[in-house]
């Protein structure tokens, strides 16, 4: 349950925090043991913030209640300035009558009496202090004076008049209140206390009096007030305290423990930019409010340290916060929706982005500036590149960084994307896998991907399995593989980094190298892969997650890996129905799957190809399209294309180690006339132009004829 702190004020010693209630004391004895009964007018000067409503408690509490009678006026709550000055004067006698009434029966007709004066005072309002005597009936003014006088001779105590929050009233009615305290300045045996911001009210004052400066707003309260007292700044180390003390209550109640690195890296950032700006206990109480609302939120879900930072540039650079927000390319490194990589910062846009940047400091004193150009330097480190030449670093999202494009926008809105799945709830998936059966993952991956995507999934299960046990990846890459078909696999996906299939692949292959028994693995993986529907993903994941030397280097040896490609291969022929060629069914995969076959067993792979050419003469082209390839082709001038590749040496060994190249020697000839082949021009490297289906029959050819050559 959230636990904001309010702005209200302290009026007991325990509650001081900042050592002023000694300060107040020592005013209230000043006012106490005052002899004389002359009026006086103290000024309490402060910012907001600053303590001023406190400062008036600690007074009131300290005041000798046998000598003083204390009257709070409150002047900012009143519609307008006849009912400001009314107010006053009913709120001084009731309280009088309050009072007195058990003492003298006989003084309390004095607050109807006086009441009944008000009227005529209301009539002073917009009227100048130096002809208030003049337009005052005087014998109201004397008698008024008389009684009050009486009744302070009469109690024996001083009257302590309370004004707070004066600098909330707008000009006029700060005018209304001055006159009127001018007006009984010259009551004895009383005492005003005023709290206010003077650098506020003197501007405000300054605009109706005089030449409308400052300067002349100072002169006037001059006038009015006799004692003028600077609240104390508040010590370094006791605001720093107190801001930490409360900054330390809202992680401990959200049970966040920082360990010593995490630490480290707020202090810094605290003591050198954000504490800079929290003055007094507002500023620190606003900061703990901020993190009240926000730590309960995204809790596991963002960095705590880069939430707790920028929660306080939010709160106290709010200019520099939007920079951020509007620029978010310049800051924010990784992969966006595409899987593209966002990167580096233009050296053309560096000096206009250095001059956006360095208007902000116009709002800002210069040593701020620097202090947030450093700190954002620090949580953004992309950001460098706009000052320095410096290498690009992509944060892994297991660190859950600011800085990173999946997690940015969590720490502008504090909520999730509609397809993003928590980092609170997968963390809970994966704490539990080591009870949950292969249906319990399967029931709970599933509701994870439901709330997300299978790639964000992908990508969690690839960052946060690094502490698994081989048990727990195994529940996990049976899961993947039995739900293989929510994977979508491209032909170009080979230049995709951050591809679905590549995630799949990184995972278990740091699975299997955690593992000392190679053996195991093997077995496993001839067990699951027969469970996988998606054949596309198969191959590719043969080729990625398999036979890829960074994983099969001093992994697994080549048996090993002919072993899962037997199973491999049985499982996909089990999905051909009867008639039905691999050319037929997997048309983008042919040579990735006759490479396989051929591993294990390059004879029934070549018998598979004869039998399809005998089916029909009009085969050729599919299998020598299918030889060839496909290229995809990343090109402004092509417009990210793919198109048919060429037919290679490498391809024609593989042919050779199936033995079908006479098969396709003789299916050439039955499709294409001589006068075709020979008409046409053989382009063996078509270096990503378009490509025919003759030119691939006359590539092959080129290389049949080539090995039909005597060795020399």
């Amino acid at each position: 349950m959230e636990n904001y702190i309010s702005d209200k004020t302290v009026s007991l010693k325990k509650d001081d925090k900042f050592q002023r209630y000694e300060y107040g004391k020592r005013i209230a004895e000043t006012i106490s043991t005052r002899t004389s009964s002359e009026n006086i007018v103290f000024g309490l000067y402060g910012k907001w913030g600053s303590g001023k409503s406190s400062m008036l408690k600690f007074i009131e509490k300290e005041l000798d209640e046998e000598k003083t009678l204390q009257v709070h006026f409150n002047p900012w709550r009143y519609k307008d300035e006849d009912d400001l000055l009314i107010d006053f004067f009913q709120t001084l006698a009731k309280h009088l009558d309050k009072n007195i009434y058990s003492r003298k029966n006989r003084i309390s007709k004095f607050s109807k009496k006086l009441l009944s004066a008000t009227g005529e005072l209301s009539k002073l309002v917009y009227v100048d202090t130096s002809v208030i005597g003049n337009m005052l009936p005087q014998g109201n003014v004397v008698k008024f004076k008389k009684r009050t006088e009486e009744f302070l001779k009469l109690s024996d105590k001083k009257l302590v008049i309370f004004i707070d929050d004066i600098d909330r009233l707008d000009k006029d009615e700060l005018f209304t209140l001055f006159r009127l305290i001018k007006l009984t300045a010259d009551f004895s045996n009383t005492v005003y206390i005023l709290s206010f911001d003077k650098e506020m009210v003197a501007k405000a004052i300054g605009q109706r009096y005089g030449n409308g400066d400052d300067n002349d707003g100072s002169s006037f309260l001059e006038k009015i007030i006799q004692i003028p007292i600077e609240l104390p700044t508040f010590r370094y180390d006791e605001l720093r305290d107190y801001t930490l003390n409360l900054i330390e209550q809202v992680l401990n109640k959200n049970l966040i423990r920082l360990n010593e690195s995490e630490t480290s890296r707020f202090i810094t950032a605290f003591d050198n930019c954000l504490f800079t700006t929290i003055v007094t206990p507002r500023n620190a109480k606003q900061y703990y409010n901020a993190l009240e609302f926000s730590i309960p939120l995204m809790k596991g879900e963002v960095n705590i340290v880069d939430l707790l930072i920028f929660e306080g540039i939010k709160l106290f650079y709010p200019t520099y916060a939007e920079f951020v927000k509007k620029n978010l390319a310049i800051f924010i490194t990784g992969y966006i929706m595409n899987h593209s990589m966002i990167g580096n910062i233009q050296e053309k846009d560096k000096e206009r982005i250095k001059k956006e940047f360095n208007l902000l400091s116009e709002k800002t004193d210069q040593t701020k500036h620097q202090a947030i150009e450093t700190l954002l330097r620090s949580l953004f480190p992309k950001f460098r590149q706009v000052f320095e030449n410096v290498s690009l670093r992509h944060p892994k999202d297991v660190e859950q960084s600011i800085s990173s494009a999946d997690y940015i926008e969590r720490y502008m809105s504090y909520s999730l994307a509609k397809n993003e799945i928590s980092d609170v709830e997968f963390s809970t998936f994966i704490e539990n896998l080591n009870v949950f059966t292969n249906a319990d993952v399967s029931s709970n991956a599933s509701k994870l991907i439901e709330s997300g995507t299978i790639s964000d999934f992908l990508t969690k299960v690839q960052l946060f399995g690094d502490d698994l046990g081989w048990d727990e990846a195994k529940k996990i890459i049976t899961f993947i593989f039995n739900h293989s078909g929510l994977i979508k696999i491209e032909s170009h996906q080979a230049f995709n980094l951050n591809s679905d299939l590549r995630k799949v692949a990184y995972f278990t292959t740091s699975q299997f190298k955690k593992q000392n028994d190679s053996s195991l693995i093997i077995e496993f993986l001839s067990k699951e892969i027969k469970n996988i529907k998606n054949i596309y993903f198969l191959l590719e994941y043969l080729k990625y997650g398999v036979y890829n030397k960074d994983v099969s280097k001093g992994l697994f040896s080549q048996a090993q890996i002919n072993q899962v490609y037997s199973v491999s291969i049985t499982t996909i022929l089990d999905t051909l129905q009867k008639g039905e060629y691999l050319f037929d069914k997997y048309p983008m995969f042919i040579l990735k799957l006759l490479f396989i076959w051929s591993e294990i067993d390059s004879e029934s792979a070549g018998k598979h190809i004869k039998d399809y050419l005998k089916s029909d003469n009009e085969n050729i082209s599919t299998v020598l399209t299918s030889f060839a390839g496909q290229i995809y082709v990343t090109s402004s001038k092509r417009n990210n294309s793919i198109h048919m590749g060429d037919i290679r040496v490498d391809d024609f060994k593989l042919i050779q180690k199936m033995n079908c190249e006479k098969a396709i020697f003789d299916a050439i000839n039955k499709h294409f006339s001589i006068d075709e082949l020979k008409g046409s021009d053989l382009v063996l490297n078509t270096e990503m132009n378009d490509n025919t289906v003759l030119n691939l029959a006359n590539q092959f050819l080129y290389y049949y004829n080539e090995s039909l050559k005597p060795t020399p």
